[in-house]
């Protein structure tokens, strides 16, 4: 194994341990330590970096900041 898939092992294996160790979601796990760590290296560029929520945030807000506000009744 290389340092590259060394490297997305732990994260995706911390992932999955941040989620509370889910059966059956490997697959999206390796997926998502693979695009985090493209976008740590510069090869998955903006798009990627926006697509993966920051260590912390809640994954309940729609990607790009907080929930829009409600429109005002009238």
């Amino acid at each position: 194994m290389n340092d590259r898939e060394e490297r997305i092992r732990a994260r995706a294996h911390a992932i999955w341990e941040r989620e509370g160790c889910p059966d059956g979601r490997h697959e999206e796990h390796w997926r998502q330590a693979t695009a985090e760590i493209d976008a740590e290296e510069g090869q998955g560029g903006a798009q990627a970096e926006a697509m993966i929520p920051a260590e912390g945030a809640d994954r309940t807000e729609p990607m790009g900041g907080a929930a829009p506000s409600p429109l005002p009744r009238g």
